[in-house]
């Protein structure tokens, strides 16, 4: 992914949104078929060092094995709050792990790269993808994060070697974040949606599926911290649109009916269908009920 101040090319996306809070609203209306891709969740085991890297579970994985009653249908308009009982919660398993909650904002880029497996082969133009970034993300401003990860000698550091370690890892997380994308963030161009306003990239699906974006878009993503990932992503055809908001927990994809069939249909991602003006607020999900829900 490299930088592009050419925030023009996403002039059509404002006008086929429409509604707060609903599926149109978020990825562009006028498409064949939608898909809802509930985002990962992670399971860890209490006790274990925090840097074991979590498993990840599927939504209904989770609902299945909780420990809470009753436990949570999932269904193409589910929300977090259903299984976990309130917004943030993680969920106990029966084997005593907690799970979740699933990040907002973003997948992740082991789903990335199975949703673009498929998106690849909808689109004319493979390589000549747009994604946008959030502007909003702290990582996208590195000289400003307190974010840092330092290395030290075995043993107890002394105030220099801490000094340095600290000036080192400084360095790097500000090398890995494109100076060009920090401009962007703070003084534009940008990409204006409603409520969100966006960095401009281009990218291609094959780095989507390899997960090279990670060491090579210049996001953040340092020492295996995650940066910032795309919300928005289309191709030159606009053959199918992808979208995440950044305060739900799941990815919409709008295109034709052949490519939502095979979304729904990879294992390796939880999706349903879902139509434009279905409702992804706490209260859109009429099936279970939803604690706290507004």
């Amino acid at each position: 992914m490299r930088f592009t101040p050419d925030v023009a090319r996403g002039d059509w996306i404002l006008p086929r949104l429409r509604g707060w809070g609903v599926v149109g609203g978020v990825v562009p209306r006028g498409f064949e078929a939608y898909a809802r891709i509930l985002h990962p969740v992670p399971a860890h085991v209490p006790s274990v060092d925090a840097e074991v890297p979590p498993e990840t579970l599927q939504w209904s994985e989770v609902a299945a094995r909780s420990s809470r009653l009753p436990r949570a249908v999932v269904h193409p308009l589910v929300q977090w709050t259903s299984i976990s009982g309130a917004p943030g919660d993680s969920v106990t398993l029966a084997d005593g792990r907690e799970a979740g909650p699933p990040g907002d904002g973003a997948l992740d880029p082991a789903a990335w790269s199975a949703l673009a497996h498929h998106l690849g082969r909808r689109t004319a133009a493979p390589d000549l993808l747009t994604a946008g970034v959030w502007n909003g993300y702290g990582e996208l401003r590195p000289g400003r994060s307190s974010q840092l990860f330092l290395a030290v000698d075995e043993g107890v550091p002394t105030p220099d070697e801490l000094e340095r370690a600290h000036a080192h890892a400084k360095t790097e997380l500000v090398a890995s974040v494109d100076p060009e994308i920090t401009s962007a963030a703070d003084d534009g161009p940008l990409l204006e949606l409603p409520g969100r306003d966006y960095v401009l990239l281009d990218a291609t699906t094959d780095e989507l599926v390899d997960g090279s974006w990670t060491r090579t878009s210049g996001l953040g993503w340092y020492r295996g911290l995650p940066g910032a990932s795309p919300n928005l992503l289309w191709p030159a055809d606009r053959a199918w649109s992808v979208a995440s908001e950044i305060d739900f927990d799941s990815t919409l994809v709008g295109g034709t009916r052949a490519l939502v069939e095979e979304i729904l249909a990879d294992e390796a991602l939880e999706a349903f269908e879902v139509t434009e003006d279905d409702d992804l607020t706490w209260t859109g999900d009429a099936v279970n009920r939803v604690p706290g829900g507004e």
